[in-house]
């Protein structure tokens, strides 16, 4: 039985897969592999993409790979091209490689030879120049192609043209209203109409002076020149401008008035628009700011750029969260509190919805909001995920003038019910050292977890959310080290309730084990000395954990205590592991939160129907790094 060997190499890519010893990467791996197991006379390489290039440029980089593997054309290796990338033209190189394997070793130029009976294949059927017949195809192809795209560039202009004609014909509608409108309010008095008649007059001598330029512009009976052209369209220009200033004086009498309205796209034709105006006038987001701006009330909890808006609220599903700004006012299901939710569209780098924003901080200023916090929704379960947004939210929160601190944001994980608690720890630690230093140490803000996707859950972090921010309000924003103090205070609550949260979950898995115990005289001797370390570790933990939470308790004094915490976990930790270990070889199942505490197993992302899911915000410290 006859083997052979064909290597593919493209005569566009093979310069460089080349190693520092000017080896064909390819190649090199493939005769590691075949060592010993075939004939280099047997070996065949394969060039294609000729189509592509220039046929004598193809040729000079196939002499030169000829030479890169000199030593193994010497042991018979030979070479085919493949001309086209058809079935057809793949067949007819099949053809002749068979034909060279079969012809043993009694041929000089293997290459040659290979070539030489891959053409007279093609003879055989009826394809005496292939490579003309692919290029004409090719070319016939590439016409056809090009024909649609000018088809669609011409649709695709005309589309243009038509909507720019429609929205120049609404506008010219547009500021013809306002100013029959302007003109029936300046009627109605004496001095009004005075300055009625004084503009009619502008709009006369206006129209006499550009219409015959503009009709010069587009004649067809006279051909201008390129100087012509630029010297009458400044002609125009230069009338415009003096048009503009009498108009813009007649305007300032207008507005003197007081009781006469300027419609907004005269002001914006004739540059009578403040900057800020202008700016607010063409931001596609400030309708919807300003519809939620009038919703707020003195005194009101407003928590913007909530992104757990539809959890929230209720509401359903909508294709316009990202194109407008939305607002509810929402009611605790518990205490009826009234909260005020905003859903900013995502703060990214190339949406302006910067004069958005200002206005809405702006009304809050004005009508009293007693405090406002932002939440910004990061998934814990995509490791890697781009920061892009968190970085533009930054730069746009320290844009706003000191409207809004970084104390008042908080940087909310999500998604740990597909991740877990093991990924998702590492995932949310990896994604605070990729967070700069500076941003959660001095500026202020907190991490939040949102264990699962639940309203109940959701109404628990934004209860913390208030809490934490209505304390901050009591602070000496220029007593940096009071406030530091009061936040350690802050954190120390917090860290004491997660701690005491999980004491509570692991106890709750403990209890339902000493019920499956119970049913065996063998378990019930476990369950003895089970609960034996149990009751040891919870008098050893408790005093421990209600330090934490001592007043007036320092920072050495507070790392002292966590340390002591985590060595204790650590000891009771190898303790239970001896007594798991026997239980598991009863068959006795272990709950979530003690495989996970006790690091028996990779913690499950999947959480069952009688998994109780931690509710606690974790903020994190410095501590914790």
């Amino acid at each position: 039985m006859m083997l052979g060997k064909v290597f593919y190499t493209s005569l566009l890519r093979w310069p460089f897969l080349l190693k520092a010893d000017d080896r064909v990467v390819g190649w090199s791996l493939l005769m590691g592999t075949l060592e010993g197991m075939i004939e280099m006379s047997n070996v065949v390489i394969v060039t294609m993409n000729w189509n592509l290039i220039n046929f004598e440029s193809g040729k000079t980089q196939e002499e030169i790979l000829k030479e890169r593997l000199g030593k193994e054309v010497k042991k018979g290796l030979s070479f085919g091209r493949l001309m086209g990338m058809e079935q057809a033209e793949a067949l007819y190189v099949i053809q002749g490689v068979i034909d060279l394997v079969t012809a043993g070793d009694g041929i000089k130029d293997r290459s040659k030879w290979l070539n030489g009976s891959i053409n007279e294949a093609r003879t055989k059927a009826r394809q005496n120049d292939f490579q003309e017949r692919w290029i004409v195809q090719y070319a016939r192809i590439a016409e056809e192609k090009e024909k649609e795209r000018k088809e669609e560039e011409k649709k695709r202009k005309e589309v243009n043209a038509k909507r720019k004609k429609v929205e120049e014909d609404t506008r010219v509608v547009s500021m013809q209203q306002e100013i029959d409108e302007l003109f029936d309010e300046l009627a109605k008095t004496e001095y009004g109409r005075g300055l009625c008649k004084k503009l009619r007059k502008a709009y006369e001598e206006q129209r006499e002076a550009i219409e015959p330029l503009l009709a010069q512009l587009s004649s067809r009976d006279e051909i201008l020149t390129k100087e012509d052209r630029e010297r009458v369209e400044r002609m125009i220009e230069d009338e415009y401008m003096l048009s503009l200033r009498e108009f813009r004086g007649h305007f300032a009498e207008v507005r003197a008035m007081r009781t006469i309205r300027i419609g907004i796209h005269l002001r914006e034709f004739y540059g009578l628009l403040e900057p800020q105006q202008q700016q607010v006038w063409r931001d596609p987001y400030a309708e919807s700011a300003t519809r939620v701006a009038k919703m707020m009330r003195k005194d009101d909890i407003v928590i913007l750029y909530a992104s757990l808006f539809q959890l929230l609220t209720g509401a359903p599903p909508s294709h316009t969260w990202q194109l407008e700004f939305q607002a509810q006012r929402v009611m605790h299901p518990a205490t009826g509190t009234q909260t005020l939710l905003v859903s900013a569209p995502d703060l990214h780098p190339h949406r302006p919805t910067m004069p958005g924003l200002k206005q809405i901080f702006t009304h809050m200023d004005d009508v009293g909001v007693r405090f406002n916090s932002h939440i910004f929704v990061y998934s814990i379960d995509a490791a890697g995920q781009s920061l892009e947004s968190w970085v533009s939210l930054k730069i746009k929160l320290g844009d706003m003038g000191g409207k809004v601190r970084m104390n008042s944001l908080i940087f909310l994980t999500v998604g740990w019910e597909v991740a877990g608690m093991v990924r998702g720890t590492e995932n949310e630690q990896a994604l605070r050292r990729s967070i700069p230093a500076r941003d959660w140490q001095k500026l202020g803000f907190g991490f939040a977890r949102l264990m699962r996707m639940s309203s109940a859950e959701a109404w628990d972090v934004l209860e913390k959310v208030m809490d934490f921010r209505l304390n901050i309000k009591t602070v000496d924003w220029t007593a940096s080290q009071s406030w530091n103090t009061w936040r350690s205070q802050v954190e120390g609550q917090l860290r004491w309730t997660v701690e005491k949260t999980r004491v509570n979950l692991i106890q709750g898995d403990l209890d339902r084990l000493f019920v499956e115990l119970e049913k065996t005289s063998y378990g019930r001797s476990l369950r003895k000395s089970l609960q034996g370390v149990s009751h040891r570790q919870t008098s050893t933990m408790e005093p421990l954990l209600d330090a934490l939470q001592v007043d007036g308790i320092t920072d050495d004094e507070k790392k002292e205590l966590e340390e002591k915490i985590e060595e204790e976990y650590e000891l009771f930790r190898r303790e239970f592991r001896g007594y798991f270990g026997e239980i598991r070889e009863m068959g006795v199942p272990i709950g979530r939160f003690l495989r996970e505490f006790y690091r028996l197993r990779p913690a499950i992302a999947h959480y069952g129907p009688d998994c109780v899911q931690s509710t606690a915000m974790v903020f994190m410290s410095p501590i914790d790094y």
